[in-house]
């Protein structure tokens, strides 16, 4: 008589990235699913009669990694996946074939609303209230400066916020500007993703073109 190999247990641990700030957790008898991109999942598989399990994709086939009757695989995952998990033994190849898929949701964007306001006692300089948003959090907020026409002699400062994402700027502050000068000045704010690294967003007032010289 035929033994057919066959899952009897399957659990899905799914490793968030640490930028998500998301709990690990665990899915028993799993299906597909949907998570963000670098999240680290690992098939736990315990079958009988079974000799090796197979985890395929368009791409390659890979084998489980075997302890007695428990099956182990693990993938980092940056792009949606279809995969198909086979199970085998001497005398029966391929008998049980689950097909999945994986929907990588990709990160957004930050976004960044900024409010100006021209000191009234100096023309020169101006006061801006921001705010800052993204799907899971900001890493930096700069403020790049450089002379009117000139971004070669760009210069950066981190600007500092608080933990409902806002923040208050008085330019020009402590920059280090020349005198004389006419400068150009904008925003930029990133976001907390590694993945291949942060997402950035620039913000540039449409009357912060042209300054006065200060």
């Amino acid at each position: 008589m035929l033994k057919a190999p066959k899952i009897v247990n399957s659990q899905l641990l799914i490793d968030y990235p640490p930028y998500t700030k998301t709990r690990d957790k665990r899915v028993a008898n799993f299906s597909n699913v949907s998570v963000p991109e670098g999240t680290t999942l690992t098939w736990s598989l315990t079958a009988q009669s079974t000799q090796n399990i197979t985890f395929s994709t368009a791409e390659k086939t890979l084998d489980f990694t075997r302890s007695r009757n428990n099956f182990f695989t693990s993938k980092q995952v940056f792009s949606d996946l279809a995969y198909t998990i086979q199970t085998n033994n001497s005398e029966l190849k391929q008998h049980e074939t689950l097909s999945f898929n994986i929907r990588v949701k990709k990160d957004q964007p930050p976004s960044i609303r900024v409010m100006q306001k021209r000191n009234e006692s100096n023309d020169n300089a101006f006061y801006f209230y921001g705010q800052l948003s993204d799907d899971y959090g900001i890493s930096n907020l700069e403020i790049q400066y450089y002379p009117k026409g000139d971004p070669g002699q760009n210069k950066t400062r981190n600007i500092l916020f608080d933990d409902n994402l806002e923040f208050v700027y008085d330019f020009p502050n402590d920059l280090d500007l020349l005198p004389d000068t006419a400068y150009e000045f904008y925003f930029e704010v990133f976001d907390n993703d590694p993945f291949p690294k942060p997402n950035a967003l620039t913000f540039e007032h449409e009357t912060l073109g042209v300054l006065n010289e200060y």
